[in-house]
């Protein structure tokens, strides 16, 4: 059977981007990412380094790409809610990366904590959903769950069942449409297993909620269920009247299979759960003091422990999970990993098939994720710790990504919830933005972005002598691909006063134009092809320009090179037809700007 032409094309494309994209980063420094550099795992740039913008407020974690490789999931983009003790990172965002780590959207949420970014399906529509409310409860959360269509406007909001507040853990959709969710709730208990009377315990619920109607479907609580005396945590003080609930069980993440049967992931009973869709019975339990599976692997299919993100996978043969392993800085029982097991439930047997470990091995006191990717690759985020990896299924380290420094790794300076990457369309119902200013050597540009666009290949720049000239009054003054989250124009010498930016897709299609700008005081009175009059280049200067010009004009060359090579197997995506999507009106922009803030 002979390969398709994209088969062959398109990996060598893949390979060239690669390629393309660490000499650009090499030949200019002040683009948002690092290229492996050690400079910034030392801390040379701050405990949490940032990428920020002339046309906008936005600010976005500057990683820096320690691995690359083309075998990575390029046409997949990175979700994480970056939060932590180092400023900016204290407030928290919802963000997303392309695949080389630069900018494509990001947003704060009413002033809340905010996690577990993701695209969900629901009635063939995507959205962005996520959890944002207080974190500061005991270790879990009190909030609400959001969903946002791809023009970032506010569709629905879920709140947990029977007066509860939903916990931040975890909030998945089913393809039959309902929701599923953690929550915490505080109860007495009998603890006398523990050594204490009776008192309060967080019990973990599960509710899973029908979304058109908001009713309850099933409900499911841990207490009831499970033998408190399994829990690996020390109860200390806890669990006593008029003190601290105690955290027993610390439930993580839920998923559903086909026969309807849940399967929830316990923190501190080291152990994945699996749970009858209709009696709430459970049917087994893998890890823990509860374990009921013989492990194939000498122990290390089941030796798990404080473990996050438990998801069926492989048509339900396997489970993956993020093993934590440890709860602090790293020791000789620190092995933080993803893990694919193979689970027989008719034999009762546990198979380790891959572990997926940060090539630095790094420290992962809480959270972290583990996501299978369409192609077949694994996403681990490391929670707690600012990095994140790609490997292939299996477990070879393929893509690594630092968005803190190595220095702060354990401290919780940056850290999200969970890493994971999907594929995502934005049409922003907000206009493109625009400012005119100097850079950092003084030369006066025009700067062009719109925050969660993603379709825009192209900006246009355009200008006028009067503020308000009508559609015909505005003349192309130039015309660049799209660079990152942001795109510069020089402004040369008789620039129009008035400037705006329009932004294009890959068929020409205009998809937003910005408000005008008013350029009067970007005096400029020299053109950027010559060096200002008043400056002396010496011959060291003038070699390392005309060096870093033709290798931009190398490398110019290679992309645009690259490009055609894939539009035979892959075609260009246009955005909606008008009025697929409705237009936010003044006062509604309005709000949305405040609850973004």
């Amino acid at each position: 059977m002979r390969p398709s032409p994209g088969s062959l094309v398109c990996p060598a494309v893949a390979t060239l981007h690669v390629v393309v994209l660490l000499l650009a980063l090499q030949a200019r420094a002040e683009l948002p990412v690092f290229v492996a550099s050690e400079a910034y795992d030392s801390g040379d740039f701050g405990r949490y380094p940032v990428q920020t913008f002339k046309s906008s407020p936005a600010i976005a974690p500057r990683p820096n790409l320690v691995r690359q490789d083309a075998a990575c999931a390029r046409n997949l983009k990175t979700f994480l809610t970056p939060r932590g003790y180092a400023e900016p990172a204290s407030r928290a965002q919802a963000t997303i990366l392309d695949d080389d780590g630069r900018l494509v959207w990001t947003s704060g949420w009413e002033d809340k904590q905010i996690y577990n970014l993701m695209v969900q399906t629901y009635r063939g529509q995507n959205y962005l959903t996520f959890w944002a409310g207080n974190d500061a409860v005991g270790g879990h959360g009190a909030g609400a769950y959001y969903m946002l269509d791809e023009t970032y406007s506010l569709r629905r909001k879920f709140e947990a069942a029977n007066g509860l507040e939903g916990d931040l853990h975890d909030f998945r959709i089913t393809k039959q449409g309902t929701a599923l969710m953690t929550v915490y709730d505080v109860r007495d208990h009998d603890l006398s297993a523990l050594g204490k009377a009776t008192g309060p315990i967080w019990d973990c619920l599960i509710q899973e909620v029908d979304m058109a109607t908001g009713a309850l479907v099933f409900e499911w609580r841990a207490s009831e269920h499970l033998d408190v005396a399994h829990t690996h945590r020390d109860i200390g003080g806890e669990g006593e009247p008029g003190a601290a609930a105690f955290d027993w069980f610390h439930l993580n993440s839920i998923d559903k299979d086909p026969r309807g049967n849940y399967l929830v992931s316990s923190r501190y009973l080291h152990s994945v759960t699996y749970i009858h869709g209709r009696s709430g019975e459970v049917l087994w339990v893998l890890g823990g003091k509860g374990n009921m599976f013989r492990d194939l692997s000498g122990g290390n299919a089941t030796n798990f422990a404080f473990q996050h993100d438990a998801r069926w996978d492989n048509d339900y043969a396997e489970i993956t999970l993020f093993d934590n392993s440890d709860v602090g800085q790293l020791s000789e029982r620190s092995n933080p990993r993803g893990m694919r097991i193979r689970v027989d439930q008719e034999a009762m047997t546990a198979t380790l098939l891959a572990e997926y470990k940060n090539p630095r091995r790094i420290p992962a006191e809480s959270q972290g994720s583990m996501q299978t990717l369409p192609g077949g690759n694994v996403v681990v985020g490391f929670g707690f710790t600012g990095a994140y990896t790609e490997f292939s299924r299996a477990g070879t380290p393929l893509c690594d990504t630092h968005y803190g420094p190595e220095t702060g790794f354990g401290s919780g300076d940056v850290q999200s919830y969970r890493v994971l990457k999907f594929a995502w369309r934005g049409f922003p119902a907000t206009d493109p933005d625009l400012a005119v200013a100097r850079d950092d050597a003084r030369v006066w540009r025009a700067y062009a972005s719109w925050n969660g666009a993603t379709e825009v290949t192209r900006w246009v720049l355009q200008g006028a002598d009067d503020e308000e000239p009508g559609a015909r009054g505005w003349s192309v003054v130039e015309t660049r691909p799209r660079d990152g989250f942001e795109t510069d124009f020089v402004l040369e010498a008789g620039h129009p006063r008035y400037l705006r930016v329009v932004g294009l897709d890959c068929k020409g299609n205009a998809l937003g134009t910005s408000l005008p700008a008013d350029a009067a005081e970007a005096d400029v009175d020299y053109k950027i092809d010559k060096p200002p009059p008043e400056e002396d280049l010496d011959f060291d200067e003038t070699w390392t320009w005309a060096m870093g010009v033709m290798a931009g004009i190398g490398i110019v060359v290679l992309a645009v090179a690259a490009r055609p090579a894939c539009k035979a197997w892959t075609s260009c995506r246009a955005a909606p037809k008008s009025g697929h999507y409705r237009r936010l009106s003044t006062d509604e922009r309005t709000a949305v700007a405040e609850r973004f803030a």
